[in-house]
This record gives structure tokens, C-alpha cells and sequence, in this order.
């Protein structure tokens, strides 16, 4: 018993050190702008979706070049329109908890029923979202955090927004790595991207392969 005791705390302690050691890697300057895990600023960005930067520009809308979006999709809120009240109704009507941060410019609300941000077709559970208000309280961003312990259910969610957001919004501007479930699990740090840029919007997708699991990470901003 104490042998079988042992063996499991050390594999615990092993998974333990493993996530802090994956969690510091990832949150390195320089690997996250190799892996291409950046903000639209160029500043580096959590692939896990912490800390839900604010994506700021200074440029008019009037001066930013390219085509704007068909749509703004945004998981069923609407981009500068669904205000501070409303998320908070939200969030009530379906009992989920909600925490403000960053002097209650960000909402950070956990286990989210996948149900509820299924919009796109990624049916995930485990899901953290951000909601990022201007100084009006309304919103200008939403992002998610959904995790796996397969490659299949991120690939399949994948797949969807990725279809989704194509024939809505338009062709992404960047298409980097594929999120085919043998790909995404040949090894740590398989990841695919999918970068939709418009003059009035960004979406943000990526699959990736944690080594201890899988997580999809999304950000719809409006510009």
C-alpha cells in the first residue's frame, strides 16, 4: 500500500512539474512569437487565453486599409453593441459566474456551458471566456478557452468555426498548420492557425497541442 502510495504522489508530483514547466514555456517571449502566439499589437499572447489582453488601435477607421468583414461573428454577442448589462443578465439568466478585472473593463466568466458559446459548431466543455468593454461598457472583444484530453473534439470544433467564420466574415488572412486530429497529436506544440483580418474586425483561431492535453482558443475584436 505505501509502495502504491508513493508511486502515486510521485506521478502526481511528475504532472504537476510537467504543467508549471509547459505553463513558463508558453508564457516566454521569445517561444511565443515563434510559435506565432502574438497579440495584433506584436506583443506576445497566452496561448492558453489568460490574461485577455486589450486589442487597442489609434488608427481611424476610415484609414485602416482592406475590405471590412460580411459579418462579425462573435459567438452570438454582438460586437460593439451588446452592452455591460446585457452580459450580466447573461451571465445570470444561466447561473454562470462572472468576475470583473481590470478596473471592470474585462469580464472573466468560468465554466461556461459549451451549449451556450456552440455558435460555430465547437461544442467543448471546460470553456473560460472574456468579455472586453470600451469606456462606455460595451463590447469590443470576446475570447474563449476550451480544452480537450483528445485531438479529435478540438479538431472537429476546429473545422467548424474555422467553415463558419470563412463563410461568414471571409477568407482568413492567415492559414498556418493543419488541425487534423494525427497532426495536431504527432507531438507538444502542434498547432494550427487561422488569422481572419479586416478593417473592422480580427478572429483569432488556434488549435493546440499542450503535451498534457489539447486546448481551442478564440478572439473575435471588433476594429
Amino acid at each position: 500500500m505505501q509502495r502504491r502510495t508513493r508511486r502515486i504522489l510521485w506521478w502526481t508530483g511528475g504532472a504537476l512539474g510537467l504543467f508549471v514547466a509547459v505553463s513558463a514555456l508558453v508564457h516566454i517571449p521569445a517561444v511565443q512569437h515563434v510559435m506565432g502566439w502574438t497579440n495584433p499589437d506584436g506583443s506576445g499572447a497566452c496561448p492558453f487565453g489568460h490574461g485577455a489582453p486589450r486589442v487597442a488601435s489609434d488608427t481611424p477607421k476610415a484609414a485602416r486599409p482592406g475590405p471590412v468583414a460580411r459579418t462579425r461573428p462573435a459567438l452570438g454577442f454582438t460586437l460593439g453593441a451588446t452592452t455591460r448589462a446585457q452580459l450580466a443578465s447573461w451571465a445570470t439568466q444561466h447561473a454562470i459566474t462572472c468576475t470583473p478585472r481590470r478596473g471592470a473593463t474585462l469580464l472573466e466568466c468560468l465554466d461556461v456551458p459549451a451549449t451556450l458559446l456552440a455558435e460555430h459548431g465547437a461544442a467543448l466543455g471546460g470553456t473560460t471566456a472574456w468579455f472586453e468593454l470600451d469606456d462606455r461598457g460595451v463590447l469590443t472583444t470576446v475570447k474563449t478557452l476550451r480544452r480537450a484530453t483528445g485531438a479529435d473534439p478540438v479538431a472537429r470544433a476546429f473545422a467548424a468555426t474555422e467553415l463558419a467564420l470563412t463563410t461568414r466574415a471571409g477568407a482568413p488572412a492567415i492559414a498556418d498548420g493543419s488541425a487534423a486530429p494525427e497532426v495536431l497529436a504527432s507531438g507538444a506544440f502542434r498547432q494550427a492557425t487561422r488569422d481572419y483580418r479586416f478593417a473592422d474586425y480580427r478572429a483569432l483561431l488556434r488549435a493546440t497541442n499542450l503535451g498534457d492535453g489539447y486546448v481551442l482558443t478564440e478572439s473575435y475584436t471588433a476594429l
